[in-house]
């Protein structure tokens, strides 16, 4: 397949600059990895209820990878029944929900121009263009399911016109199905994906402004053991990224009466009236549930949660205050209490009540539907953030549901008390302002504290004087040719045995630190990232010269 991803090579140089399509986990960009950041937000689930959810029965989104994305680079974050997004104003919250709600409608069938309305505001602004004045930005995941981890990342061309360049969906190393813009003259980009058996790899057009694992299930038979593979990844990536719900409750539309329809939430909760009068007379036990939450989240005395509903006319929401009280309408009530109402019913409810289609390639219990809330805390008083957390820790532990939210500094800076009955896996607060680095973080640091000795050593002895880049370079080619000469007159076999010898052992080590010595040095001087000038050659080169399985393996073309 490496004829087929030559042509986007370009635009993985013109990405070089602001990060490229990342295995996210080798480097901090801008932003910190989930993993680093977590923080246990119930140290002990309870054991009656520690299996309730199979960690691999429902696909899940288990990780988002921001390669080359808005202000984000080479950014990665990991996600757990309850992930939340904590930092200052302006750390890229919003973005990661926006990269995360794109991939969802991408997954759907969305076209990019649906998706992305306005793409160069995802171009990294240090990305620079490409001979042919090309620039875009790169974003990917991973899924977890029955298949194992699925890998999916997308390279998305977005100037000077909006267009796919590079896919690739993997499963432990196996590319099983990578594109490519190989004309870009034509609107499609050329796939290769998985056959198996005498064939190989199938080689065919595809659309260049859709992901392409989504359109796989139309395309593949499934008639061979690859296929099946092929298939398999395909629709547990795609069931995954369908099964999202983007919430945003919007005090100012939840006040006015609303017309009775489906009673099927919408993602601005501006029908929330409507929906409550569905979930009293069909979902009494999560009905009480929210009545229940309402008097811990909602100022004065609550008795429960009631509708004014003539024939024919609008659905009113009411606050039971009791006995003898008259009903307080919905509309009168505060922003936040508003928003806690509407936060809490997506969290006791499910796919049936939400405005969302399920995939339908699973059934309804074998999928988890992941809410996704900007401003989780927007309006809320610390009482109804506590609650909220709590609701959220208590509805995600059974598996399926799950809850990304962005969140302010003060609300991540506390931690609700542990629910009873909380069982599954521990929840993670990834903190998007924090720096520290990412996963492999410790081995970089590692790395960085002994370039900045090398500095220490050289200043201390005034050698400083002596280290231009022209001296280090030949020190470093000398060091190199030193290491050479060890093997230089050794067979494939005695070379393979070099370090069972003591002796010989030690003469490579010591050369490889020389030659490592002076490259750090050398990077110094000029100013050079040492790992993310690596790591964006790996990505180059992975694009390049993609796995496609055996290397003479045959190629049917459906072209």
């Amino acid at each position: 397949m490496a004829d087929a991803l030559d042509a986007s090579a370009a635009l993985a140089d013109g990405l070089d600059a602001s990060g490229t399509l990342a295995d996210g986990l080798d480097a901090s960009g801008a932003l910190a990895d989930a993993f680093d950041a977590s923080v246990v937000l119930n140290d002990e689930p309870d054991a009656s209820t520690a299996t309730a959810a199979p960690a691999l029965l429902r696909p899940v989104l288990a990780e988002l990878r921001l390669s080359a994305f808005a202000s984000h680079r080479r950014a990665a974050f990991s996600f757990g029944p309850v992930t939340l997004l904590a930092g200052a104003s302006g750390s890229g919250k919003s973005q990661v929900l926006g990269a995360y709600e794109a991939l969802a409608a991408l997954g759907s069938g969305a076209t990019l121009e649906e998706v992305f309305p306005d793409p160069s505001a995802l171009v990294p602004e240090r990305a620079v263009p490409d001979a042919d004045r090309r620039r875009g930005f790169r974003i990917g995941c991973t899924v977890d399911g029955p298949v194992g981890p699925v890998r999916l990342d997308l390279a998305v061309q977005a100037e000077p016109e909006l267009r796919v360049v590079g896919e690739r969906l993997s499963v432990g190393g196996e590319v099983l199905l990578s594109t490519a813009l190989r004309d870009p003259g034509r609107r499609s980009v050329q796939a290769a994906w998985l056959t198996g058996g005498a064939v190989g790899v199938t080689r065919a057009p595809l659309p260049d402004d859709r992901l392409g694992t989504a359109l796989l299930p139309l395309r593949v038979a499934g008639a061979t053991a690859g296929q099946r593979r092929v298939l398999a990844a395909a629709e547990q990536a795609v069931v995954a990224l369908r099964s999202v719900f983007a919430c945003d409750p919007r005090p100012d539309r939840m006040r006015a009466p609303v017309p009775p329809g489906e009673g099927r939430l919408l993602g601005d909760c501006a029908n929330l009236a409507d929906v409550l009068r569905r979930t009293r007379h069909e979902c009494g036990t999560r009905h009480a549930l929210l009545a229940r939450a309402a008097r811990t989240g909602c100022a004065g005395e609550v008795a429960g949660l009631d509708v004014r509903a003539p024939a024919d006319g609008p659905v009113t929401a009411l606050l039971d205050r009791g006995p003898g009280l008259p009903a307080t309408e919905l509309g009168r009530l505060g922003a936040g209490e508003l928003r806690f109402l509407a936060l809490a019913l997506v969290l006791l409810t499910g796919p049936g009540v939400l405005a969302v289609e399920p995939a339908t390639e699973l059934p309804s219990a074998r999928q988890a539907l992941t809410v996704l809330a900007d401003g989780l805390d927007r309006d809320l008083d610390r009482r109804q953030g506590e609650e909220l957390l709590r609701l959220a820790l208590m509805a995600c532990g059974r598996g399926h549901v799950r809850l990304v939210a962005a969140v302010g500094e003060e609300c991540a800076g506390g931690r609700p008390p542990a629910p009873r009955g909380l069982g599954g896996r521990p929840d993670a607060m990834s903190d998007v302002g924090d720096t520290s680095g990412a996963t492999g973080a410790a081995g970089e640091e590692r790395l960085r504290q002994l370039q900045r000795r090398l500095v220490e050593f050289a200043r201390a002895r005034d050698w400083g004087q002596y280290h231009t880049p022209k001296n280090l370079a030949v020190a470093l080619s000398v060091e190199a040719s030193e290491l050479v000469e060890i093997f230089q007159w050794l067979t494939p076999e005695q070379s393979a045995r070099v370090m069972e010898k003591p002796e010989t052992a030690h003469r490579v080590a010591d050369e490889v630190a020389d030659v490592l010595a002076y490259l750090l040095q050398f990077c110094e001087v000029l100013g050079v990232d040492v790992l993310e000038a690596l790591a964006a050659k790996i990505e180059r080169n992975e694009l390049r010269f993609p796995v496609t399985g055996a290397p003479d393996a045959k190629c049917h073309s459906s072209e």
